[in-house]
Order: structure tokens, then C-alpha cells, then sequence
């Protein structure tokens, strides 16, 4: 798998040929972090593709996004299985990080930690 690198601003990066890439592994990691950071309705093209994080972080809804998460990170190309799953939550409401290790075609036992978005924390 190639996918264009990005920056951790999540830039895409340009002007260096190949270096500009992530291949394999690293390929499957970003393409589930840009997933996990989409937001339902934001692509216009695709209104359903990504997390619907405006109604996900409220009270009550931690099973149901923790839920959601794992199916988008199923569906990701490449991903065979998600061994250990860990959402860490801050308050009552809100998702700090994600950290997963997941079965992949070119891994048996990959890490990956994604920070999600911070929608009205004060």
C-alpha cells in the first residue's frame, strides 16, 4: 500500500519524490488516523464516510462511538483484526487518545495511537 505522507498537522507533503510517501505499515497507520479524524458530513461526496463525533462526544455515547471506531478500523484496507483496543476518555464525555494494536497484511502486531478531535473542551 502507498498513500501520500502528510505532516503532523495532517499537510499533505510535496517536492521530495518518494520521501513524500508512506508505504505499507506506516501507509495502513495514516490512512486509519485521516479516517478517524473525518467528521460525517464533511466530505461532500461522501456525507456518511467518517465519525460522527458531533453527536459521539456527549453523555451517554462512549459504547456507541467506541463501537463506531472499531468498525471504521475494520473496514480500513489492509486491517485483518484489532488485537487490543484502549480509548482513553477525559470528564465524562470526551476521547483524549486511541491507542490499538491491530493484525495487519504486512504485520502481525502493529501499535497505533491517534489523538481525536477536542470539540468543546474548555
Amino acid at each position: 500500500m502507498i498513500l501520500r505522507a502528510t505532516t503532523k498537522t495532517n499537510d499533505w507533503l510535496f517536492g521530495k519524490g518518494l520521501q513524500d510517501y508512506f508505504f505499507n505499515e506506516a501507509a495502513i497507520e495514516a490512512n486509519i488516523r485521516t479516517k478517524l479524524l473525518e467528521w460525517v458530513g464533511n466530505c461532500y461526496f461522501n456525507l456518511l464516510a467518517g465519525i460522527d463525533w458531533r453527536n459521539r462526544l456527549d453523555v451517554g455515547q462512549q459504547q456507541a462511538l467506541v463501537v463506531e471506531i472499531k468498525q471504521l478500523v475494520l473496514q480500513c484496507y489492509g486491517v485483518i483484526s484489532i488485537l487490543v483496543f484502549q480509548a482513553n476518555f477525559i470528564s465524562k464525555t470526551r476521547m483524549d487518545n486511541i491507542t490499538m494494536t491491530l493484525q495487519t497484511i504486512y504485520s502481525p502486531s502493529a501499535s497505533i495511537v491517534v489523538s481525536t478531535p477536542q470539540v468543546g473542551v474548555s
